[in-house]
């Protein structure tokens, strides 16, 4: 679950979460939005993959990630 703040757990906007999901899709990482909030970050993996990719869907995380805590100041 994505959230504006680690302590109080409140969940980001809806804008928020599409940002992180139209940048991952851009990057080419797909995954579902869910949950009461929409923040909610749903993968559907094949069940044998190799680290490799495992590897870039992370790297990809962790740009995507980045970008929204700088664009929202959140984290």
């Amino acid at each position: 679950e994505l959230v504006k703040d680690r302590k109080t757990k409140e969940p980001v906007t809806a804008e928020i979460s599409a940002f992180v999901r139209d940048e991952a899709v851009r990057k080419g990482l797909v995954f579902e939005r869910g949950g009461y909030y929409t923040n909610r970050i749903s993968l559907i993996p094949a069940l044998h993959m190799p680290k490799q990719i495992i590897d870039e869907a992370m790297a990809i995380f962790d740009k995507v990630f980045t970008a929204a805590e700088e664009k929202y100041s959140i984290g």
